[in-house]
């Protein structure tokens, strides 16, 4: 069956090998600018030249034109400056919108390991955001849960990683594309620190919840 994936971010410096990965393994891709400056919006131009001849390949101006979508990528949704952080809430609130019309059952949105300051931290204990960064990234991930209890979607995932603003690493990418056909129900937190093994106690949820196939 044809999937068909929205990615907000889908053309930023963390989200676009994301993208590739969906089309490499056969979703149609509608993809939404997170571009909020000149400069971003002309590396989304030129990335979107790279994908341009691939038939499931779309850029769409807003979710309303978007015809479909059982997937959802919300990436590239942090920014150091307030202002910024409230265009970029009020562009996730549009997209929430459409879930139901959309007929969208899953809600995967890229957070930060920045939520838990410079620290290594313990998973086991509540988050206490410390830096100007942290509480920005869990202000962020409240607001995606408030919408997402409101649109009460089949499954959701906030995936902390340490490169929720850079450049997306082959692992992540592969977990991003997995992650819909895990087995689970409701929201749930995962991690992946590149810096750790695969293996590790503080990789381990996403691991067991992607399987054999991680």
């Amino acid at each position: 069956m044809m999937r068909h994936a929205l990615v907000f971010g889908g053309l930023s410096s963390c989200g676009y090998r994301i993208t590739e990965t969906l089309l490499n393994r056969g979703t149609t891709v509608y993809t939404l600018s997170s571009a909020l400056t000149a400069a971003e919006r002309e590396l989304e131009e030129e990335r979107s030249l790279f994908f341009g001849r691939n038939a499931l390949f779309h850029r769409a101006e807003k979710a309303t034109t978007i015809p479909r979508a059982e997937i959802v990528y919300l990436l590239d949704m942090l920014r150091a400056d307030p202002k910024a952080q409230l265009q970029l809430e009020a562009r996730m609130a549009a997209v929430f919108e459409q879930a139901d019309r959309l007929a969208t059952r899953f809600f995967f949105y890229l957070s930060s390991t920045a939520i838990y300051g410079g620290r290594t931290p313990d998973l086991r204990q509540q988050v206490l955001p410390e830096t100007p960064e942290g509480f920005m990234t869990n202000q962020m991930e409240l607001f995606f849960i408030e919408h997402v209890k409101n649109v009460r979607p089949e499954k959701a995932i906030i995936f902390r990683t340490d490169q929720a603003t850079e450049k997306s690493d082959d692992q992540v990418c592969r977990f991003a594309a997995q992650l819909p056909d895990a087995s689970f129900s409701g929201i749930e937190v995962v991690h992946f620190f590149t810096n750790q093994p695969k293996a590790s106690a503080m990789n381990q949820k996403i691991v067991q919840l992607i399987g054999e196939h991680a």
